[in-house]
């Protein structure tokens, strides 16, 4: 079966779009029915493609494939099935060396030709499920996973809340911390974007859930220790506001976000958003200025973006 891998980057500003795209085409192996590709980042001359790979619609397991500049196949770093990688894996980054991503339960490190350098497993038997879904390589060469911890207080119904969960892993490999915070116990949280300041304090940014169709984005800072700071929760209180982005201007101690406000369906193409672009000061903790896009920037999904120079 032949998948077809496209790879589009959009150069946006209000007065001009336009998109560049590059066509990767390969054989896959047999039993890949789907390939869904969450990840694509450029090192060192080479394209590394990251997601899911499928057999009748069912999920697998991860992949990581790594392509030239023209689209040719290089090679299959890695292609786990579920009972090694349960799920797939949802995040990962490519450094010098080696390719950090992380999975429900698990952390894991290949090197750049698909060998396994090391693995974190972590699981709690009490409760109904861990994810990790952003990893970071800190300045000190560790490591830091974040991720959650999803509660079930009544196994008929399902999953009930979330708490927010981080895991810092030495460069030795020794597990330096974990921190789990219980900000709200009736709702879910999803951890989006993670930074570093130069002092070693970090940025989470991510979108508490209260109920089903509700999304409302926060910022969580925490100490080099991993301690609690402050958190806020910004955006339009009640209504579905996607994930947010962001981009860290730590000369200017402020962040640029990127987020989405739901504006309703749409027959063809489902729930349509409008664009929100924000800055933060961290000096100040407060907002510099929120734009609302509503009128002529609907959109059905925002995945990342880019901030030029």
């Amino acid at each position: 079966m032949r998948v077809a891998i496209f790879i589009t980057i959009l150069f946006f500003s209000f007065n001009n779009c336009f998109g560049q795209t590059v066509y990767f085409s390969e054989l896959q192996p047999e039993e890949w029915n789907t390939s869904l590709i969450t990840n694509v980042e450029f090192s060192e001359g080479s394209y590394y493609v990251f997601g899911l790979f499928s057999a009748d619609d069912i999920p697998e397991g991860t992949f990581i494939q790594r392509f030239t500049t023209e689209g040719i196949l290089e090679n299959t770093l890695l292609a786990l099935d579920s009972v090694i990688l349960p799920n797939y894996a949802e995040n990962f980054n490519v450094y010098e060396d080696e390719i950090i991503f992380s999975g429900r339960r698990n952390a894991l490190s290949i090197d750049l030709q698909g060998e396994l350098n090391w693995a974190v497993f972590k699981e709690f038997p009490n409760i109904y499920r861990n994810d990790f879904v952003l990893s970071l390589k800190l300045e000190s060469d560790d490591f830091l996973f974040i991720g959650r911890k999803v509660y079930d207080i009544d196994k008929d119904v399902g999953p009930e809340f979330s708490n927010v969960y981080v895991l810092k892993i030495s460069s030795s490999r020794e597990e330096i911390w974990d921190k789990e915070f219980e900000l709200f116990e009736d709702k879910t949280f999803r951890t989006n974007v993670v930074h570093e300041l130069e002092d070693g304090r970090l940025i989470l940014l991510g979108s508490s859930n209260p109920g089903v169709g509700e999304w409302q984005p926060y910022i969580m800072r925490l100490t080099v220790e991993g301690n609690l700071i402050d958190y806020s929760s910004f955006g339009q209180e009640e209504e579905n506001n996607w994930l947010p982005w962001s981009v860290l201007e730590e000369d200017e101690d402020r962040l640029t976000l990127v987020y989405q406000k739901y504006e309703g369906e749409d027959e063809t193409f489902g729930d349509i958003h409008s664009l929100q672009i924000a800055q933060y000061d961290l000096t100040s903790d407060s907002f510099t200025y929120e734009s609302d896009f509503s009128e002529g920037y609907l959109v059905h999904n925002v995945q990342d973006f880019i901030k030029t120079p």
